[in-house]
């Protein structure tokens, strides 16, 4: 669908793990449908945003009928089927890295890799190449991807990469672990860690034709913040989300917190979707974001606000 000019733009960007999807798993059941649901409204356009690489996300948004993905925390926006855009450089410095802990630049799925004198498995997240390098060593928490025996924490990991980066002087930044146990190595722009900062950029560029655009951004991590508190942008999170650091900063640059939590968790890796992404967006609504779409836009939140209900009552 093609944005005339003198037309708004309602963009809804949304973190996959932990928010239209529980931690680690594919979008499904009532938020995929929902999300299908609102890519067809007219000037509406669904962009998942999310650690995942371009690939992933690709199959992803194809499911609702989306158009465009920012994968990579940021690094890489796609419109499926069309052009990908990569931001920053350094992109040797991601393959230095790989080669220092003892992978090579295509290794993917569960390796061994170097720390100190030691060797230990864990997991590297697929179709990233030289653009970030993410990284599991917990297994629990990959099991329905990944078979490998645990020897490093998450925090242990974090700190190793952190130091060799330092030590090697490499342009790269470690994030902070995900809630999931991902371990994500990203490169530097300016200085400054490439993060989802980007996505008001990336949507100047992809949108540069439209005058008005307005920008949402769903995600309970802190690797979502940057999108969250970017100028010009509406943060959303949910109550489960760290509150010093993704409630604090959302709610200081004016964004919103949901009473109902994006998933809610029955057991250490098991969950069931809690229906804040609907809330957020009737949230929006409400405040105006959506201008005459306002209540086409409440009707749908609330239809599958009703069917996540009705399909809690017959568990």
């Amino acid at each position: 669908m093609h944005i005339r000019k003198d037309s708004p733009l309602y963009l809804i960007s949304i973190d996959m793990d932990g928010t239209v999807a529980a931690p680690n798993q594919k979008l499904s059941g009532v938020y995929e449908k929902f999300l299908r649901a609102l890519q067809k409204l007219p000037r509406i356009e669904i962009v998942l945003n999310s650690g995942k690489s371009v690939k992933y996300l690709e199959r992803e948004a194809a499911r609702i009928g989306g158009r465009y993905v920012i994968a990579n925390n940021g690094a890489a926006m796609q419109i499926l089927g069309g052009d990908k855009m990569i931001f920053g450089g350094h992109r040797k410095d991601i393959i230095k890295l790989r080669h220092l802990i003892g992978l090579s630049a295509e290794d993917e799925g569960v390796k061994p890799i170097h720390v100190k004198k030691n060797t230990f498995e864990v997991a590297i997240e697929e179709d990233k190449a030289d653009i970030v390098l993410t990284l599991f060593s917990e297994p629990e928490w990959v099991k329905h991807r990944w078979k490998f025996d645990q020897g490093l924490n998450r925090a242990e990991l974090h700190e190793y990469l952190k130091k060799l980066i330092k030590k090697h002087n490499l342009h790269l930044h470690v994030l902070e672990p995900h809630p999931d146990g991902a371990v994500d190595v990203v490169r530097l722009y300016n200085k400054k860690p490439i993060n989802k900062s980007t996505l008001p950029r990336m949507v100047r560029e992809i949108w540069s034709h439209v005058r008005v655009k307005r920008i949402s951004m769903f995600g309970d991590g802190s690797n979502d913040v940057p999108a969250m508190i970017a100028h010009g942008v509406t943060g959303i999170t949910f109550p489960e989300a760290n509150q010093e650091k993704v409630i604090r900063p959302v709610l200081k640059h004016n964004g919103l917190v949901t009473s109902k939590e994006a998933w809610i968790r029955k057991g250490k890796t098991k969950y069931i979707p809690g229906g804040g992404v609907m809330e957020g967006i009737r949230a929006l609504a409400y405040k105006g974001f959506f201008e005459d779409y306002e209540q086409e836009v409440v009707k749908i939140c609330e239809r599958y606000l009703r069917q996540l209900h009705r399909e809690r009552g017959k568990k």
